[in-house]
């Protein structure tokens, strides 16, 4: 029996550099810290990026601060699978599908949206195909578009076992954000084991080499 999908509209489809961007972008907007500063740079270089429809540089404001920690947060914890029960509701408020009038919206984006004296957000479009037996998903911001796509891949957010930095993985097995943390992983991995097994060896690379020694005393004609 065929399975009813979402699916990406023609008309939304974008070419593979642009893919690539939004997924850059999504990385760096998960990776922003919580000072201003931090924040401040990524609106700078990001204008565009928000979870909002109609925000620009303009509308991410002193204010606006708390509400970009609070979808910040909330990717956040997808990214790093915590807290595996609210997973569908907060990817639902990523993605647009519910707004902040709605009884289940998390108390977190609800707190600061409020904060903002905002009216609630406008969602976004499923629309059933019928011939099709599919779904149509319409996306308002390029936020949106690049939670979509990260949830179609979701096994590429990873986030790295030595820096704990999410990032977007290439394979499947990649553990690690950089080859500079894959490194100093190796590095530590590779101590920890001499430390444990190395004296071990040693020694009994110690006691070899004696009874060779012996070994060569005893044939030496007196």
């Amino acid at each position: 029996m065929k399975k009813a999908t979402v699916r990406i509209p023609y008309m939304n489809k974008r070419a593979d550099e642009n893919t690539q961007r939004l997924l850059r972008w999504i990385e760096d907007f998960v990776n922003v810290g919580d000072d201003p500063a931090s924040y401040n740079r990524f609106v700078v270089n990001h204008p565009s990026f928000s979870p909002v429809e109609g925000w620009d540089d303009s509308s991410w404001t002193p204010k606006a601060h708390k509400l970009f920690l609070a979808y910040r947060d909330c990717l956040r914890r997808i990214w790093r699978r915590e807290n595996p029960s609210p997973y569908q509701v907060e990817v639902a408020y990523l993605l647009g599908m519910a707004d902040s009038d709605t009884g289940d919206c998390p108390w977190f984006l609800r707190e600061a949206w409020d904060a903002l004296g905002g009216k609630g957000l406008r969602t976004t479009w499923v629309a059933p195909v019928w011939n099709l037996g599919e779904f149509i998903y319409y996306w308002h911001t390029d936020f949106q578009h690049a939670v979509y796509l990260l949830f179609r891949d979701s096994w590429r957010a990873r986030a790295c076992e030595r820096c704990s930095k999410c990032f977007l993985a290439d394979k499947p097995a990649q553990r690690f954000c950089s080859s500079k943390c894959f490194g100093e992983a190796k590095q530590r991995r590779d101590l920890a084991y001499w430390r444990s097994r190395g004296a071990e060896r040693r020694k009994k690379r110690r006691t070899g080499s004696r009874r060779i020694t012996n070994r060569s005393q005893r044939r030496i004609p007196s």
